[in-house]
């Protein structure tokens, strides 16, 4: 399942409101997302504000598509 949601970054321990992204969501539990950084699949937590979720790189900054580019299409194909 894929849903465009609204990406909440905390760095250390830190959330700033303008780097809120747009995201989507695959599986529930992932989310990719594009900014001035570039483009970025990282492990998502869902808020209980409905369509919001968090990628907390303080505990987990692991960007899945630069360990793996070929990831990307296979979130295009499934």
């Amino acid at each position: 399942m894929k849903k465009s949601v609204k990406v909440h970054f905390v760095f250390e321990g830190i959330i700033k409101e303008s780097e809120v992204l747009r995201g989507v969501l695959f599986g529930g539990e992932r989310v990719l997302v594009a900014g001035n950084e570039g483009v970025g699949l990282y492990n998502a937590i869902p808020t209980d504000q409905p369509g919001v979720y968090l990628v907390n790189l303080d505990e987990d900054d692991r960007d899945y598509l630069s360990q793996s580019p070929e990831f990307l299409l296979d979130l295009v194909l499934a």
